[in-house]
């Protein structure tokens, strides 16, 4: 019984790579499916870019609307009341 299930998973191990022709897609000779192998690798590429920036957008705009990058005016009176002169 041990050798057949020996021989069994040897014949799986030899016939299952042909069975699955493991990449399909990589280098076929198809131009169609080469065509949409580069588009799938551009586009996963591209993602994670995507989404950061994405999120920087959003951070750098929400900060605008917050008024966080606002100018903070400055008032001259304690500087006359230290008896500092500010550029006038």
């Amino acid at each position: 019984m041990r050798r057949l299930r020996t021989a069994l998973v040897a014949a799986l191990a030899v016939a299952l790579p042909r069975l699955a022709l493991a990449c399909p897609v990589c280098m076929a000779a198809d131009a169609r499916r080469m065509d949409a192998y580069v588009a799938t690798t551009v586009l996963l590429s591209l993602l994670p870019l995507a989404a950061i920036g994405g999120i920087a957008w959003l951070v750098w705009r929400r900060a605008g609307a917050s008024g966080a990058t606002a100018p903070v005016a400055v008032d001259a009176a304690p500087a006359e009341a230290a008896g500092l002169h500010p550029e006038r």
